[in-house]
């Protein structure tokens, strides 16, 4: 009973945003207690002809430790068809600081990817290692612009002496980071993300270039009291619905 009346507050949130006119979520809504939940289950819904189909409901989606760190967390495949069954499992590791210093991806049971973190004295990353299938496959160097009062505005990802991409970050006149742009090899913006008060994001922009002409679409997150994230809803290129995807929290 009470996972139904979730869903169905979430709908009714979902139609409050569109309801003929999109609404922004607020960025100046502070966290007053920040909670860690033990697991997520997610619930998927698409967009069809004759209205909303359910593609998979109350699937695991992750699970998190003692310390509040992401130890596990299943891609869910969202293609027809198979959708909601498991696309690969990711296992997280860290060091004795809470720094994550290793992912592994797993498919079908098997260990198929490894990423290993090499952070600076400031925790952030400079690093990351990658093998497949237990064989070296490259090293994405990470790159940064520091402004005066020590923040990073700028991050750049190197293979050798090739740019892969960059984001920029802008602040608010109080320090929190409020926008996020991405941009691909070739300079191509390729997502706007938009944060709140709390570092969460709420809006994302995404562009795509393999379409003739390029597309984008646009995601709206919501979030509960403690900030974790209960809802996404995804946006087409012409505004309309797509895609909503609702999780629940075990605290």
């Amino acid at each position: 009973m009470i996972k139904k009346i979730s869903v169905l507050l979430f709908f009714c949130i979902a139609l409050s945003i569109t309801g003929g006119q999109e609404k922004d979520p607020d960025p100046s809504k502070k966290i007053k207690t920040k909670k860690t939940p033990k697991k997520v289950y997610a619930t998927y819904y698409m967009r069809q002809r004759r209205g909303w189909k359910k593609y998979y409901s109350n699937k695991l989606l992750k699970t998190y430790n003692r310390k509040g760190q992401l130890t596990v967390k299943y891609t869910l495949f969202k293609g027809y068809p198979g959708t909601g069954r498991i696309s690969n499992i990711r296992k997280y590791f860290y060091n004795p600081k809470g720094q994550k210093k290793e992912i592994r991806i797993y498919i079908k049971g098997k260990l198929r990817v490894t990423y290993i973190f090499t952070f600076d004295r400031k925790g952030r990353i400079i690093k990351q290692k990658t093998f497949r299938n237990d064989r070296p496959s490259g090293t994405l160097e990470f790159k940064f612009k520091i402004d005066k009062l020590g923040k990073v505005y700028e991050k750049r990802n190197y293979i050798g002496r090739k740019l892969v991409h960059r984001k920029s970050y802008h602040f608010s006149p109080k320090g929190y980071r409020v926008k996020m742009y991405a941009y691909d090899s070739k300079n191509r913006l390729k997502s706007v993300v938009q944060f709140d008060i709390n570092g969460n994001k709420i809006k994302e922009t995404k562009y795509f270039y393999f379409f003739k002409p390029p597309s984008s679409n646009k995601i709206i997150y919501k979030y509960d009291r403690y900030g974790n994230i209960i809802g996404k809803i995804t946006f087409n290129a012409r505004g309309k619905m797509s895609s909503k995807e609702t999780y629940r929290n075990i605290y």
